[in-house]
């Protein structure tokens, strides 16, 4: 940042100065006053008030703290998607749509929840407040809560006929979404069984 000398009839005047030179308000600068102003000895010898300011660093948005963070992955990887980024309270919604972005989502959507995690770190690390970053890759996120709630279903009638079925290995968002897709089937008991990351779901069928 430049850091510039300044000086007035007194240090107010010098601010005034510096603001109109950065072209922001007080708030926007930081200073340190080198000397007040003084009228000397019968007139003679009077100094005026010297500052030394410069313009404090601008606060990026959440956008562009996404964008920072994500352009350059996108360009190691010769990709040219469109990134829309939505705030709600605490919660921002990152969409990433293009052209082969498939790569960015992974086995059961593994490469995308490791970006998210990532972004998140390097989003709240320059935040006063925590967001929960919250990234989908061309609809994955629904689309797999379809796919999901019809695995269960079909899972469901083979556990009727065996009495008892095993997932693999899920994430505890998905796991949420096979518990809450059965939660109205009465004679289907969920549970989940093991530890992260193969920490998996239990249908059994209560006869």
């Amino acid at each position: 940042m430049e850091k510039k000398v300044f000086q007035g009839k007194n240090v107010q005047e010098a601010l005034k100065k510096a603001c109109s030179y950065f072209d922001v308000d007080e708030s926007g600068l930081l200073y340190t006053v080198l000397n007040e102003s003084s009228r000397g000895f019968l007139g003679f010898k009077s100094k005026d008030a010297r500052i030394e300011a410069e313009m404090l660093p601008k606060k990026l948005s959440i956008e562009d703290d996404v964008l920072r963070f994500l352009s350059p992955l996108f360009e190691q990887m010769a990709l040219s998607p469109t990134v829309s980024v939505r705030q709600e309270d605490n919660n921002v919604f990152v969409d990433v749509n293009g052209d082969n972005v498939g790569i960015l989502i992974g086995h059961h959507g593994e490469t995308m929840y490791a970006i998210q995690y990532l972004l998140s770190l390097a989003v709240n690390k320059k935040q006063d407040t925590y967001y929960k970053i919250v990234l989908d890759i061309s609809s994955y996120r629904s689309k797999r809560k379809e796919a999901l709630e019809v695995l269960a279903r079909n899972k469901a009638n083979i556990c009727r006929q065996r009495g008892r079925y095993a997932f693999e290995p899920m994430s505890a968002g998905e796991r949420r979404i096979i518990h809450m897709a059965l939660e109205h089937e009465k004679d289907i008991e969920t549970h989940s069984e093991g530890k992260e990351p193969m920490r998996r779901i239990i249908l059994v069928h209560k006869r």
